[in-house]
C-alpha cells in the first residue's frame, strides 16, 4: 500500500491551505482520497484535478473519504457529482463516505444540506431490537417522515409526486416510488418536485439513477415545476440539461408527442 500527499491548492489569503488531499493506493484494489479542511470556490481547481487524476488511474474502486471536512459548499457538491458521472462512465465503483454529524453544521448554515452520499453497498451492522426515537429504526422513520410520496397516472404516463425534503435520509423511499412507477412501463416518467423544499446530493443521485433505469427501458424522465432552490442545485451540478422541465404534470405527460396540427 502506498500513500502520497498531493500538492495543496494555490495559497489564498489564509495563512494555511484550507483543503488537504491525501491519496492512498492499494494496487489493483482501491484508491482512497482523504479530504480534510474546507471546500469552497478557492479549492475547486485542486479538488477537480485530484478527482480527475483518481478517475484516470482507473482503480477497481475509488473511495473519497470526507471525514476530515469541516465545510463543503456547492463547489464540492458539483465536483463530487461530476466525479461520480465520470467514474460511472469508466466502470469504477465510486464510494463517498460522509463526514460525522457534528462536522456538518457549516454546510447547512451555508444553505445546503451535506452534499454527500453513502456507499452503495453498506456493511451490515447489528441494531438494537428497539424502535425508540434514538434507535436506528426510529431515526430512519423520522427521516422518512420528511418526504411524502404519491403516484398518479395521466394516460400511459406515470407521475411521481414528492413533497418535503429529498436527501440521503429519504432517498430510499423516493427510489422505491420511482421503481414502482417504472414497473408499469410508462410512456413518460414524470417527477413532480413542486413540493420539494430541499434537494441534496442523495436525492439528486436518486433522480440520476431513476433516469438511467428509465433510459434502459426507453422511457424518458422529466421534471415538473421544481422550485428555485431545486433548480439551483440542478444547475450547479450540471444536471439541469439532463431533465426536460414542464410547468404542469399534464404537459409533462405529453412529452415527446407530436404537436397538434393547427385548425384551418
Amino acid at each position: 500500500m502506498t500513500t502520497r500527499h498531493l500538492p495543496p491548492p494555490a495559497p489564498t489569503r489564509r495563512a494555511a491551505p484550507v483543503l488537504r488531499i491525501t491519496a492512498t493506493a492499494v494496487p489493483s484494489t482501491v484508491l482512497i482520497l482523504h479530504l480534510a479542511g474546507e471546500i469552497d470556490q478557492d479549492q475547486r481547481a485542486a479538488l477537480e484535478d485530484a478527482l480527475g487524476t483518481a478517475v484516470e488511474a482507473r482503480p477497481p474502486q475509488l473511495i473519497v473519504d470526507l471525514s476530515g471536512l469541516t465545510f463543503c459548499d456547492s463547489t464540492g457538491l458539483n465536483a463530487l457529482l461530476k466525479a461520480r458521472l465520470a467514474a460511472q462512465a469508466a466502470d469504477i465503483d465510486l464510494l463517498i463516505t460522509a463526514p460525522p454529524r457534528p462536522r456538518r453544521k457549516a454546510a447547512e448554515d451555508h444553505g445546503h444540506r451535506p452534499p454527500l452520499h453513502h456507499p452503495r453497498q453498506r456493511p451490515s451492522r447489528p441494531e438494537r431490537p428497539t424502535d425508540g426515537p434514538d434507535s436506528p429504526a426510529g431515526r430512519r422513520a423520522a427521516m422518512s417522515s420528511e418526504l411524502k410520496t404519491s403516484t398518479r397516472h395521466i394516460g400511459r404516463a406515470v407521475v411521481c409526486v414528492f413533497a418535503g425534503d429529498l436527501h440521503q435520509g429519504t432517498a430510499d423511499e423516493a427510489q422505491q416510488a420511482l421503481d414502482r412507477a417504472l414497473g408499469d412501463l410508462p410512456t413518460v416518467l414524470a417527477v413532480d418536485l413542486s413540493g420539494v423544499e430541499l434537494l441534496a446530493s442523495g436525492g439528486l443521485n436518486t433522480l440520476l439513477r431513476a433516469r438511467t433505469a428509465a433510459a434502459d427501458r426507453a422511457v424518458p424522465t422529466v421534471l415538473v415545476a421544481p422550485a428555485a432552490p431545486v433548480r439551483r442545485v440542478l444547475e450547479v451540478t450540471d444536471a439541469a440539461g439532463l431533465f426536460p422541465v414542464y410547468a404542469t404534470a399534464e404537459e409533462a405527460a405529453r412529452h415527446g408527442e407530436e404537436p397538434s396540427a393547427p385548425r384551418a
